[in-house]
């Protein structure tokens, strides 16, 4: 999780795509990077050789699914983000990922009961880097910073207390 977050980050993939991201590796592998069905974000057969991803290999995946328009068809969850801020993650990661099993609910089905879990990932990491998709529909959550309006001048331990409060 922290190398795929490191991934999305450098991306500057934003909130709305990296929680499409997180919800996509939950869903598609349950996290384990030699799943059954070709790596952490399913990338097999002839879909993996002609994009050059090796299953498994986690930053190939990552900038497969994320930034390659039209990786798997669907123009990269980066720029999928962009173009629909509005779009919940669980659309984002359908409409990317091309999951039989979420088609008649456009993700919400089999993607949906995972987008909770996902900002709270995010949230554990530290949130994300500003860019990409901007904020997601349901606004700040899982974006952090050091230093608030009440207290400008917060100190690491003191942001660190917060956050870890703030998650549970």
């Amino acid at each position: 999780m922290n190398e795929v977050m490191g991934l999305a980050n450098g991306l500057k993939a934003g909130q709305l795509a990296t929680e499409a991201l997180m919800v996509a590796c939950t869903v598609e592998s349950e996290w384990r990077k030699n799943a059954a069905g070709g790596g952490l974000l399913q990338f097999e057969g002839s879909t993996a050789k002609g994009l050059k991803v090796e299953p498994g290999n986690v930053g190939q995946e990552v900038d497969a699914v994320l930034g390659d328009p039209g990786a798997t068809g669907a123009g990269g969850m980066i720029s999928l983000a962009r173009k629909n801020p509005t779009y919940p993650a669980y659309k984002i990661a359908q409409e990317e990922q091309g999951s039989g099993a979420g088609k008649t609910s456009e993700g919400a089905a089999n993607y949906g009961p995972w987008v909770a879990e996902a900002r709270k990932m995010i949230a554990a990491y530290g949130g994300v880097k500003a860019g990409g998709s901007g904020a997601s529909a349901t606004g700040k959550q899982g974006e952090v910073a050091r230093g608030t309006t009440q207290n400008p001048d917060e100190n690491s331990w003191e942001c660190m207390v917060r956050l870890a409060g703030a998650v549970n």
